[in-house]
């Protein structure tokens, strides 16, 4: 029995948020539809098949990172006003390897509480990232 596009657009989406693949692999998914079943051991292992001919939909590991990262969480283990407290959250958070990833693209201490620079801002003037807080402040004052 085929399945409804309404259905294999729900196969799709849960089979790519299980394997962490591209988005674009719901279009790929979408056009196998024919194939899919409804029975979820029969279409996760049709799926499964599929991918293993396709390695092309999955993640690079930048690609994995970068939907990680999160400018706020990492200001408070990271950043100018980092605490022990945000830190250990967000180890527990994001796991020690990725933690130690984005430590190190800070450029904060390992051990003690030593805060680094937001990567991205290391060529900026003081007088840029002062005049940057303050739009941030007022925009933040305003909502």
């Amino acid at each position: 029995m085929t399945v409804t596009p309404s259905h294999a657009r729900l196969i799709a989406r849960e089979y790519i948020r299980e394997h962490d693949l591209l988005p674009t692999a719901d279009s790929d998914i979408m056009l196998l539809s024919k194939d899919l079943t409804g029975d979820d051991d029969a279409d996760k292992l049709f799926l499964d098949e599929w991918l293993v001919k396709h390695p092309n939909v999955r993640k690079s590991v930048e690609q994995k990172a970068d939907d990680q990262i999160d400018p706020v969480w990492e200001r408070k283990a990271f950043g100018s006003a980092a605490t022990p407290q945000g830190r250990a959250s967000f180890y527990k958070k994001f796991g020690t390897e990725f933690a130690e990833q984005r430590r190190e693209a800070w450029g904060a201490s390992p051990g003690t509480i030593q805060s680094g620079n937001e990567p991205g801002t290391e060529n900026l003037d003081a007088g840029t990232v002062a005049k940057a807080k303050q739009i941030v402040a007022d925009q933040d004052s305003n909502s």
